[in-house]
């Protein structure tokens, strides 16, 4: 079951989860956008990812970033937006992140 919802939803998930006695049965990976064609903004929602993962580890398990490879921001933008997710990752206790297929070719 994938569940997909924006930064605002997360923030809602959040309020939810200091509400929640035990843990839960399902893990949340929080997805970020690969095709922002602003890398300020990316690299926002990965501290904001990071974030929840610190605050809700019980919650939100990593990340991931989603879109099309062959997409031109994708493309472009692949070599800053690795290096923006490594740096964040080894400042923030390296974090779980996922990565599927595109990332790794």
């Amino acid at each position: 079951l994938e569940l997909m919802v924006g930064l605002n939803s997360l923030k809602q998930l959040a309020s939810a989860f200091k509400q929640m006695d035990e843990t839960p049965k399902v893990k949340f990976i929080v997805e970020i956008s690969r095709v922002q064609s602003d890398d300020s903004i990316f690299e926002e929602d990965v501290k904001n990812a990071i974030e929840m993962i610190k605050q809700y580890p019980q919650h939100v398990v990593a990340f991931n970033i989603v879109g099309p490879e062959d997409h031109f921001t994708s493309q472009t933008h692949f070599q800053k937006q690795m290096a923006i997710i490594d740096r964040l990752w080894q400042q923030n206790q390296q974090l779980n992140i996922t990565l599927h297929g595109g990332e790794l070719t």
